[in-house]
């Protein structure tokens, strides 16, 4: 079932078209990211969705009900902002309870149960201890964690994120981005969160929606944006890529000496140029004495903690090649910089040049 249901919404901001046509259903229980570069229009299909801003055209739904007939405070909708946005005059407790003392009277909880429910939230959200410090006194990961409890305080039905660890470093970040996942399922929320960060995007959501330019050009799993690209931008932007001059068939591509079967190519492209996508994990070094694989020259290499990046001058080609190894398979091979060697694709993905 369809929580939220976004149906051809734009938005312009004066000549520039943040949103064009954009369609989108996001189900109950879904956990998705809206992933693109600055000025793609996550943000602001976000803040639509939210309430914070309107759609020139279109309409969103919440369960079947158009949104723009509720305001923001109807709508049960729970948004952390990026830069956490907490009120620095007000405690940690007075901060998540916000929501709950703002709410119209005829629905606003009793002292005690406020108090009862911003308890629990501080001790969801491991912070417990800390409800009569005020926000200068937290780190940057514990105020994060007080904005997700401010959010939740409303019980939402929809949780929205803009970019939530942005400002975080990379330890706090992956941290908190597990304990979100977990938070997510154990709540059974709805969320939907912004980021431009194309590992968090892959290893939180359970629908990955990658925008550029104001439209949604891909949306499906982490496996399925990642392994099956639509467009050589996804591919560049999800992940490090090797774009390899090739020539194409129907369904072929040429380079190296191999062939590799590829999907995507329009039928009507004969021996046209084009160029081979290939992720550096998907290139192998084989036995050059069995005449498989192209020549190449190991030019550098980096030892990046589990893995091990080899940059390659290959035959033929002005850039260089990056393939990634295990540390294992590394010592195995024995690479040196200026090693002669021998190189083949596993796997490619080929568009029209």
């Amino acid at each position: 079932m369809a929580v939220i249901d976004i149906n051809a919404v734009s938005k312009h901001f004066g000549s520039f078209a943040a949103l064009r046509n954009v369609n989108m259903q996001i189900g109950e229980g879904e956990l998705v990211a809206l992933l693109g570069p600055s000025g793609s229009g996550k943000t602001t299909l976000l803040r639509i969705i939210a309430g914070l801003e309107f759609a020139d055209e279109g309409q969103v739904t919440f369960e079947g009900v158009d949104a723009a007939s509720n305001p923001m405070t109807k709508r049960r909708v729970g948004f952390v902002f990026q830069h956490y946005a907490l009120f620095k005059h007000m405690s940690v407790f007075e901060n998540v309870a916000f929501g709950l003392r703002v709410m119209p009277s005829n629905q606003r909880p009793a002292n005690a149960d406020i108090k009862r429910r911003v308890d629990e939230l501080l001790e969801l959200v491991q912070l417990g201890n800390l409800a009569g410090r005020y926000p200068t006194q937290l780190s940057g990961g514990q105020r994060q964690r007080v904005a997700l409890a401010r959010a939740l305080a409303i019980e939402p039905r929809v949780l929205l994120l803009d970019e939530p660890f942005g400002a975080l470093d990379a330890r706090v970040r992956k941290d908190l981005r597990r304990w979100l996942r977990r938070l997510h399922d154990e709540m059974g929320l709805t969320s939907v969160f912004v980021t431009h960060d194309q590992e968090e995007a892959l290893e939180l959501a359970d629908r990955v929606v990658v925008m550029n330019n104001g439209e949604i050009v891909q949306s499906g799993t982490p496996s399925d944006v990642y392994d099956i690209p639509a467009t050589p931008f996804v591919y560049e932007f999800l992940g490090n890529v090797n774009r390899i001059p090739c020539k194409l068939g129907a369904d072929r591509a040429s380079f190296w000496g191999q062939e590799i079967a590829v999907e995507g190519i329009p039928v009507n492209i004969q021996k046209n140029d084009g160029l081979a996508y290939v992720r550096p994990h998907d290139i192998e070094i084989v036995d050059g004495r069995m005449t498989l694989g192209q020549p190449a020259i190991v030019r550098h290499v980096s030892v990046l903690g589990s893995i091990v990046r080899v940059d390659l001058a290959v035959d033929g080609m002005k850039q260089l090649v990056e393939m990634e190894v295990s540390r294992q398979k590394f010592q195995q091979l024995n690479l040196r910089t200026s090693n002669p060697v021998h190189v083949r694709a596993l796997t490619a993905r080929a568009f029209p040049a």
